[in-house]
């Protein structure tokens, strides 16, 4: 596995936090239960900004609006509230498992890996069968090409104290 190392860059850091490296193999495991989340997480960014737009409606005619328009004001910003609430929960269940929310509005998440000594993510998104993409941490542009050693059942699976 040239070019591929399956250690954490900089390890004389020491910030306390665990780093988590994954390959490609364990990546392809976790992708049902992480599938779900996603799922999960773009229906409440749906139901969040459909409540943000009612209530930018409901603020613009807050002058006008019947009592039962008033009070439904109020309960929009309830559910935003606890909207916002789910959201956090299900991005902090991901970073439970190591995974990174890259573009919650398009679904589109990173699995934590190192190639070529830096930092950089397996790239999955909503409607993609299988994991396909990876890109560099810090950039947006995902790259198809995974070499076929990185899909070797060796699953190299670690977490590593910065």
């Amino acid at each position: 596995m040239s070019h591929y190392s399956k250690r954490a860059s900089n390890p004389s850091k020491s910030s306390g936090k665990a780093e988590i490296v994954l390959d490609l193999p364990t990546v392809c495991k976790m992708l049902p239960l992480v599938r779900q989340i996603v799922v999960e997480l773009l229906e409440v960014e749906q139901a969040h900004g459909n409540l943000l737009s009612e209530r930018a409606k409901l603020d613009h005619d807050r002058l006008k609006l019947s009592w039962p328009e008033r009070k439904r004001r109020y309960d929009v910003q309830d559910d935003i509230d606890r909207a916002e609430q789910t959201r956090r929960a299900l991005v902090h269940e991901l970073e439970l498992l190591g995974v990174q929310v890259i573009d919650p509005t398009h679904g589109r998440v990173g699995f934590p890996t190192i190639v070529n000594a830096k930092p950089a993510f397996f790239s999955w998104q909503l409607g993609e069968d299988e994991v396909g993409y990876w890109h560099f941490a810090g950039d947006s542009d995902r790259r198809r090409v995974i070499p076929p050693n990185w899909k070797l059942d060796v699953p190299l699976a670690a977490t590593k104290r910065k």
